[in-house]
Parts: structure tokens; sequence; C-alpha cells
């Protein structure tokens, strides 16, 4: 019981107390998918506001995802959206596909939106695959989730740790 009670307190100081980097302008807003939880409304917007003049939306739904659609055809005078499949689906195939942007766009500084559960491992994983500076910011969104789901997606985020501490770098 005790070791349990160490690994959740653990858990909420990792994900949910996850830390995450002032706004600032960047050359370019990436917003990984996941849930259709509002990040890439909140990254275009941060666009809007001044923060970059490129918005680049990871695409890894199904072709026929209509929030998808209607979000990289969104036109936003001075932004340019981009938006890829990443190959593989996964935070690492983000990586690769923002790595190539990176390179052709001559970026220097990027900022890398997710839900703050996320945001660890996709800030260890953009560092080690993208060279660029990386800055995170999370949805600003709260979660009410049951003890159940958060052990679950502290269990998920600390496999996906594991699994891109043990592969070789990008």
């Amino acid at each position: 019981m005790t070791l349990l009670l160490a690994l959740a307190g653990a858990g909420v100081r990792f994900y949910t107390f996850a830390r995450f980097d002032p706004l600032q302008n960047v050359d370019a807003i990436v917003v990984l998918g996941g849930a259709h939880d509002g990040r890439e409304r909140y990254g275009i917007d941060l666009a809007r506001r001044g923060y970059a003049s490129e918005v680049v939306l990871s695409d890894p739904y199904r072709s026929s995802d209509a929030t998808m659609r209607e979000l990289c055809s969104t036109q936003v005078p001075g932004v340019r959206v981009t938006c890829f499949v990443p190959d593989p689906r996964t935070t690492r195939g983000e990586a690769d596909g923002v790595r190539e942007l990176v390179t052709r766009n001559g970026w220097h500084r990027i900022m890398v939106l997710s839900w703050r559960y996320h945001l660890p491992r996709a800030r260890f994983i953009f560092e080690r695959c993208v060279d660029v500076e990386v800055v995170t910011r999370p949805v600003p969104l709260d979660y009410d989730y049951g003890l159940f789901r958060w052990a679950h997606q502290y269990l998920y985020q600390t496999g996906g740790f594991v699994k891109a501490a043990s592969v070789d770098r990008c």
C-alpha cells in the first residue's frame, strides 16, 4: 500500500503539476494530436494573438475527421496553418514530422501544445528528436477524472516514457 501511495504521489507531482513554459513568441506553434479538447483552436488563437505566424496541426485522425478538415482549411490573416499526418501516428512520429518542417523553414523555437499530462513526455521526445528550442504549453483545461482514469493515465504516460527512453535518438 505504501508503494502504491508513493507511486500515486509521484504521478501527481510529475504529470498533474507538469512543468510548462510561459507564453512567448516562437517561429511556430505545434499542436499535437489527441482529444479534440480545444487544443487546435487554442493554438490558432495564440497565433492570432501574435505568438507565431505559423500553426502546425498534427492530424493522426481518420480522413473522415470533420474537425480536422475544418481546422486545416482555417484562414487567419498573417498566419499559415499547416497540417500533417505523422508517421507513425505517435508523439515520436509527430516529432519526426516537425523536425522536417523545422529544417525546411529554418525555425529556431517552437511551442508544443498538448494536454498537461502528456507535456513531460512530449518535451522529452521533442528535445531529443528536433534540433530547436522547445517551449511547452498545456491546453487550458481542468480534468475531472475518477481515480481509475487517473491511474490509467499515469501508467500510460509512464509506459510511453519508458518506450521513448529505450529507443535510439531520432
